[in-house]
């Protein structure tokens, strides 16, 4: 069947499938019959300070209005994928930091942009440099996530942690299928900078081992909403220190399927685009 690139960024996906918007679920609340609570395939867990949802600032209610993740990198600057704030200004977005139910953001939680920066090597095709830095109007007092140095990083078969709000049914066919409370999974990085393209292509559709990698470890993926999220992997193993070693980029379906229809998604290295971040910060 034909195979097509499925952006994760739930606002276009969802105004395509749905006719109405009722009110955010109540966070207590089972998930319909047939789903479980996944990001796909992971769990309710607390924010570690640092992840950020992306909002849409003309939305009030922060259910509706969460479209793609970040991390909090500096007190006022945000990371997240180029693709969710392309051709957006400044005034368009809001951003939340260090909340876990989108339904109990308030009006304060909501931080305005100053400026969006976007990777040079970004061309608008999902596998060039998905990358952006987000200026908040104010610092915000919450944990800063530590970015990953090395560029070999992440190895194959280092265990990852996705995080998000994306998507915890793989179909995304109704307003239940998105969460309310912040999900995470435990996956893996399927390929590493010496794996060959042929393989990249046929596990994420990885174009370049050198600054992409793929990642998941069925039935856990990331779904339509968790674009520019953080990939976290422990600094050492068991030490509960954890850093951003890649951003939530892009994942592959079959036309009419799941999200974890094939073995990986795809994510942007971090390490390798070091010197671009240092130099915006």
């Amino acid at each position: 069947m034909t195979r097509k690139v499925v952006v994760l960024l739930a606002v276009a996906l969802m105004a395509a499938l749905l006719t109405s918007t009722p009110a955010a679920a109540d966070p207590a609340d089972p998930p319909a019959p047939g789903f479980e609570p996944q990001v796909v395939g992971g769990d309710a867990t607390p924010n570690p300070g640092y992840v950020a949802a992306l909002l849409s600032a003309s939305e009030p209610n922060g259910f509706l209005a969460q479209f793609c993740g970040g991390t909090l990198i500096r007190a006022d600057v945000v990371l997240t994928a180029a693709h969710c704030v392309d051709g957006s200004s400044p005034a368009e977005i809001d951003v939340a930091v260090d909340v876990t139910l989108l339904s109990s953001i308030t009006a304060d939680d909501r931080f305005s942009l100053t400026e969006i920066e976007i990777h040079p090597g970004w061309t608008g095709d999902i596998l060039s440099t998905d990358l952006a830095l987000l200026r908040l109007n104010r610092p915000v007092g919450a944990p800063l996530a530590a970015i990953g140095a090395d560029p070999d990083e992440p190895a194959v078969d280092r265990p990852l942690t996705v995080i998000g709000w994306g998507a915890w049914d793989p179909w995304r066919n109704s307003w239940d299928g998105f969460p309310n409370v912040l999900q995470s999974a435990s996956v893996a990085s399927l390929t590493d900078r010496a794996t060959d393209p042929e393989r990249g292509a046929e596990l994420c559709l990885m174009a370049d081992p050198l600054d992409d990698f793929c990642f998941g470890a069925a039935p856990a993926s990331a779904c339509n909403g968790d674009s520019g999220g953080p990939l976290l992997a422990e600094t050492v193993p068991g030490s509960g220190a954890f850093e951003v070693v890649g951003v939530v980029s892009y994942g592959i379906s079959t036309l009419d399927g799941p999200c974890n229809s094939l073995p990986g998604d795809g994510a942007k290295r971090v390490a390798t685009e070091r010197a671009w971040i240092d130099g915006v910060l």
